[in-house]
C-alpha cells in the first residue's frame, strides 16, 4: 500500500511545480512537456548540465505527477 509523501521525499508541491515553472492546476500533460524541456537544460552530459540540478528536476517531476495525476 503506498504511503502519502512526507516533507523528507523530496520538494513540497509547490516546489516541484515552481522548479518546473508551472502554475499549481497544471495537468499532466503541461507538467510532462515542463519536465522534458527543464531536463534537456540541467542533464549532466549537456553544456552547462548539472547533476545536482538535473537530480532537483527527477524528484520535482514525480511530485508534480503525482499531483497531476492524483495520486495524493
Amino acid at each position: 500500500r503506498r504511503r502519502p509523501p512526507s516533507a523528507n521525499d523530496g520538494p513540497s508541491r509547490t516546489e516541484a511545480y515552481r522548479i518546473l515553472g508551472l502554475d499549481t492546476d497544471a495537468d499532466d500533460s503541461e507538467v510532462k512537456q515542463a519536465y522534458r524541456q527543464k531536463v534537456k537544460k540541467v542533464h549532466p552530459d549537456t553544456d552547462g548540465g548539472d547533476e545536482e540540478r538535473f537530480k532537483k528536476v527527477n524528484a520535482a517531476y514525480e511530485r508534480a505527477r503525482e499531483m497531476a495525476v492524483g495520486r495524493w
